[in-house]
């Protein structure tokens, strides 16, 4: 490769690299936009007949995001610990119109075990339901859950 070739590779990366503004998290950018496309994707809106509620004070005619009364963290697993993993597991789940969370599934896996602690954990969580019309009614929706190492 002649030296003119070489110049025009590392002007390119470094254009490449420009694209973005300095201290910009191109990996935080990315984990945003997925995590918006899954939670449009995955139905965490109510049902098309159930509108959402788009005000603070909830009215007859549409439907309230249930809101987290109990969330324990969820412990990492001696592989994960050893490895040092850390990360965000995404799960879809239905918070039933008892408070309770069922129908839980992997979106985006970390790492097996992990996967399966957070599953474990957020089926313990408890809600206060989604409420249309004054009565209590089931609700999909996606949550994040964390796993970091202090």
């Amino acid at each position: 490769m002649c030296m003119h070739s070489k110049m025009s590779l590392a002007r390119r990366r470094c254009e490449v690299h420009n694209l973005w503004p300095r201290g910009c998290n191109v990996r935080f950018f990315f984990s945003a936009l997925l995590v918006i496309g899954m939670a449009q994707g995955l139905g965490a809106q109510p049902p098309q007949d159930i509108p959402h509620c788009p005000f603070k004070a909830p009215r007859d005619d549409c439907a309230t995001v249930p809101k987290a009364t109990f969330t324990p963290q969820p412990n990492f697993s001696d592989y994960a610990r050893k490895k040092r993993l850390e990360g965000n597991v995404i799960l879809s789940l239905t918070v039933l119109s008892d408070g309770t969370v069922d129908d839980v599934k992997v979106t985006r896996s970390l790492e097996k075990s992990l996967d399966e602690q957070a599953i474990k954990t957020v089926r313990t969580w408890k809600f206060e339901p989604s409420m249309y019309q004054g009565k209590p009614i089931s609700y999909s929706t996606a949550v994040e859950v964390n796993f970091r190492l202090y």
